[in-house]
């Protein structure tokens, strides 16, 4: 876990429609053991019932300004979700997101296509497990 005193806005480069990420200083990425393109959650440390925002972590080279090892880089739909602005000082936690995040979070997306996606896979997941138990059982009452 690691605690975010700051936030910045991502640089122009990064805004890529359908990618969210948040930019965490290396030297963090190294001593959390988060790889790049890791899930992670962004949430107020004083608030763990409050806004979360899964976005997916890039590095941050020391070469960008404005960028301490305490701040992060976050979109500007992320810092509005969570109800904080570029270049104000925060108290964030971010972590790594369990699997039961990541797809809760994509379960209930804003997006209906994101949503429709996942649904769909759980749904066909389900199926194919009764499809599986009736085989199964026709198999077994073979004998």
């Amino acid at each position: 876990m690691f605690n975010a005193k700051a936030v910045r806005p991502l640089p122009k480069d990064d805004y890529r429609f359908g990618d969210p990420i948040v930019r965490l200083p290396n030297k963090i990425m190294r001593q959390e053991g988060i790889k790049r393109r890791e899930p992670v959650m962004v949430s107020h440390r004083n608030d763990p019932t409050g806004p979360k925002v899964l976005r997916f972590a890039l590095g941050l080279g020391g070469g960008v300004k404005g960028f301490t090892n305490d701040c992060i880089g976050l979109d500007y739909d992320a810092a509005r979700e969570l109800g904080v602005s570029a270049d104000e000082e925060t108290d964030l936690n971010v972590t790594r997101a369990s699997k039961s995040e990541v797809f809760m979070w994509y379960w209930h997306h804003d997006q209906p296509v994101v949503r429709m996606g996942i649904r769909m896979g759980a749904l066909s997941v389900v199926l194919g497990v009764i499809g599986a138990l009736g085989v199964a059982v026709s198999i077994i009452s073979l004998f």
